[in-house]
């Protein structure tokens, strides 16, 4: 069971998402807000608490690339609900790095992560099913 707080216009999006990504039976609260950026950023999952998560859409952004983003940032919250990594930088030889299924991965800007690499490969998936199914 999903608490949501934020927009009703994007209600029917996040459950088909939470649906389609098998986490709409987990019981956790999630916070949406949008806030104005001038970055190549789209949007970012915080934890706020145990179970209680935010999605930040930044804008400008058209009102189908919101809904991308709105994906991606749902498949972040399942990685974090499951286990596979928490949203934590640590300090590891030096560098900035987080722990995925148990494994450090630097953050670098030359790569991407594999949070990331799942994040963008569900993200168009995840929409074109709910367009499919609005």
């Amino acid at each position: 069971m999903i608490i949501y707080y934020g927009s009703r216009r994007y209600d029917p999006a996040i459950y088909n998402y939470a649906k389609q990504l098998n986490i709409h039976r987990k019981k956790f609260e999630l916070t949406l807000e949008h806030k104005k950026m001038n970055s190549d950023d789209c949007g970012c999952t915080t934890v706020i608490s145990d179970r209680h998560y935010k999605i930040t859409l930044y804008t400008p952004q058209k009102p189908h690339e919101l809904f991308i983003t709105l994906a991606h940032e749902m498949v972040h919250v399942r990685q974090i609900l499951l286990g596979y990594f928490d949203g934590e930088v640590d300090i590891i030889d030096g560098r900035q790095s987080l722990l995925w299924k148990g494994i450090p991965h630097t953050l670098d800007s030359n790569v991407i992560p594999p949070w990331e690499h799942e994040a963008y490969k569900l993200q168009q998936i995840l929409y074109t099913n709910y367009l499919k199914h609005k």
